[in-house]
């Protein structure tokens, strides 16, 4: 039933998305920036219904769906929503977390480490609870009185007596000066009000409980106190009704959160630096001695813990290696994940959600570059079913590009690994007009995934280049730190080299080569432009850095005057007070007279990362030395671009410029 419906949906929309493509390049543009047919699909408790995002003539639905045929579908409009995931927790309620631009909230209360700081244009979290037998939905905390002004309130700690468990800091107190409170809620799903359940005073100048953590029952086990001006944290477990700090996990430096903890709260998870590569860990709650729980391969990271979305407890890891990759200590997972990958050989594979038994899933299959298809998993019973596609559409068009991975060398002798997107159908070795398109972060990694900004560039025709230059994350503390105070420096280097090796490959065209990108990619754009204008015939840079001293004094204005954020930043880039030469060298827009190529600049509004004067700083410096430059302004969006009419507007730009610089294919 599901597979049909979303076929219907997805088939109706491929017919006019692929005529509008081979009409017009916006259709295109639209084609790849469009939010997909599938997103977030996720399956409740007992493993009968899912619940998913789909698109429908110009709006987005929230679809809650059997899949035991059962032909009571039920959908809630959240068009213009910035839906950042959501899960089931139980049979009856989908938990969904929404974000939305938030301006000028002060937060003035005692203690500096957390509460002296402004919380002005930021990019404000909320939980919301959806009732799928009534289909209304409801603010967790979202009319608690007594609650700070704070940015998120979309943490989901557990489940107990059907209540969510959500930690929020509060102002509580009475007959007297009240008093900042670290606060665990019991929040009703039905309504959102919340009624206290543990709760901690904190004096000014006492470091803050960030995090509370429950077993199975929805018993508070641990909480973690994080010192933000001296990166350190302290896992402390309950005692009876004292509570004591762990001993390998006292003012432990660097801070560590906290990833999971086991079901009977025997052990808490975290992903640390262990011989110069991150590793998940086991901290036993009895005080004995951390252990590896799972490692990557030789050479590789660990990115993240996969986390029961109720239970809060850690079933695996990813990392990348070339591609994403998922490793299990969940039995039941893991064999889902082996069955699935044994039949799909060569494809990356993703266990995306799980029933409460763990005998059904939802995997997610994918070849390099393509969006992909959801599987249901049925493990017991070995079947296997499609759900639907993600982006039907660009594959019924034949636009799916081929990504691969490379290795290069750079001018110093480092070896580093870079992303190919060819065409469609075009063979390694042809000769392309080639889009360099380094990564935002920087601390970050390209890998064999979808990207849709090189599949809308390689559709064009061009091939696109996306190399994981050091300070990328993925491949160990040294690597990643080896990119601290090289903007402008090895870090652009290593961009510059992987153009280099593509030329003497014969791959790329030395002239028809442009340079795009976002965020730090969008610096290092306008860096090459700068830096290396003999290179590029045109220059897109989205949500840029362009002056590296302004941007690191403005990060130090806007951050409390110790933090863990200002000090890694300052590592990162460099320090303005002591560095400012060095950082005004590195500058784009303070050379803006070398500036030869066309630049395109792209910034959205509502950018709580990287302002938007930024990128105005670099047009008034191109448009005074007589530059060719356009700044394009994205009204009510964010530094992700998460609205897909956004998006579509800036592959429309990037489009335009592209064609104008490079010319045909």
């Amino acid at each position: 039933m599901l597979f049909r419906v979303l076929t219907v949906l997805a088939a109706a929309f491929a017919l006019t998305a692929q005529a509008g493509a081979n009409e017009a390049v916006s259709r295109l543009a639209a084609l790849f920036g469009q939010d997909a047919d599938l997103t977030y699909p996720a399956l409740s408790a007992d493993g009968s219904r899912i619940a998913f995002i789909t698109q429908n003539e110009g709006r987005s639905l929230l679809v809650v769906m059997s899949l035991e045929g059962d032909p009571g579908t039920r959908s809630v409009d959240i068009t213009d929503q910035k839906i950042r995931g959501l899960f089931w927790m139980d049979d009856r309620f989908v938990m969904v977390t929404v974000s939305t631009f938030s301006a000028n909230v002060q937060v003035g209360g005692p203690g500096r480490n957390v509460f002296e700081q402004w919380l002005s244009d930021t990019e404000y979290f909320a939980l919301f609870s959806l009732d799928t037998q009534t289909m209304q939905t409801a603010q967790m905390l979202g009319r608690e009185p007594s609650l700070l002004p704070q940015s998120s309130l979309a943490s989901f700690s557990g489940v107990r007596g059907g209540r969510v468990l959500m930690p929020a800091f509060r102002l509580g107190g009475g007959g007297g000066r009240p008093m900042l409170e670290s606060t665990l809620f019991g929040v009703d799903p039905a309504s959102g009000t919340g009624r206290v359940l543990e709760t901690q005073r904190l004096r000014s100048a006492e470091v803050p409980i960030t995090r509370w953590f429950v077993d199975a029952q929805g018993n508070a086990v641990a909480r973690l106190r994080f010192d933000n001006a001296n990166d350190r944290s302290t896992l402390e477990l309950r005692q009876g009704n004292s509570w004591r700090a762990h001993p390998h996990w006292e003012n432990l430096s660097p801070a560590g959160g906290v990833s999971g903890v086991d079901a009977d709260g025997s052990g808490f998870y975290t992903v640390p630096w262990a011989n110069g590569f991150r590793t998940m860990v086991r901290y036993p709650a009895d005080g004995g001695e951390p252990r590896s729980a799972l490692s990557a391969p030789p050479g590789r990271d660990v990115t993240g813990v996969i986390i029961d979305p109720v239970t809060r407890t850690p079933v695996g890891a990813t990392y990348i290696d070339g591609a994403p990759r998922q490793v299990f200590i969940d039995t039941d997972l893991a064999a889902i994940h082996d069955m699935v990958a044994a039949r799909a050989p060569g494809l990356i594979v993703n266990v995306s959600s799980w029933n409460a038994a763990r005998t059904r899933a939802l995997v997610h299959i994918a070849a390099p570059g393509e969006a992909g298809t959801f599987l249901l998993v049925d493990r017991p019973s070995g079947e296997i079913a499609p759900i639907g596609e993600a982006r039907p559409a660009i594959a019924n068009a034949g636009l799916v590009s081929t990504r691969r991975l490379i290795t290069y060398q750079t001018r110093d002798g480092a070896t580093l690994e870079a992303i190919i997107t060819d065409p469609p159908g075009a063979a390694p070795g042809d000769l392309r007009p080639l889009v360099v398109l380094p990564h935002g972060g920087p601390a970050s990694q390209d890998h064999l995934g979808e990207d849709y900004i090189a599949g809308f560039i390689s559709a064009l025709g061009y091939r696109v280049a996306q190399p994981n230059f050091r300070g990328s994350t993925g491949y160990g503390r040294a690597f990643q730190r080896a990119g601290w105070g090289e903007w402008g420096g090895k870090m652009q280097d290593d961009v510059t080299d992987v153009l280099t090796h593509l030329v003497a490959e014969g791959a790329a065209d030395p002239a028809r080569v442009c340079i795009a990108g976002a965020s730090y990619g969008g610096y290092a754009a306008l860096a090459g432009a700068a830096f290396t204008p003999d290179l590029y015939r045109c220059a897109a840079a989205i949500a840029p850095v362009t002056d590296l001293w302004v941007f690191a004094g403005d990060i130090g204005a806007r951050s409390s005057r110790r933090s863990v954020a200002r000090d890694y930043w300052r590592r990162s880039i460099g320090d303005p007070n002591s560095q400012r030469a060095m950082l005004e060298a590195r500058s784009p827009a303070r050379f803006a007279a070398q500036v030869q190529a066309p630049v395109l600049l792209i910034h959205p509004v509502e950018d709580t990362v990287v302002p938007i004067s930024q990128s105005e700083l670099m047009e008034r410096a191109l448009s005074s030395a007589g530059k060719d430059v356009r700044l394009v302004r994205l009204d009510g969006e964010d530094h992700w671009l998460s609205l897909s009419e956004t998006r579509i507007a800036m592959l429309e730009e990037l489009v335009a410029i592209l064609n104008a610089h490079l010319g045909a294919p």
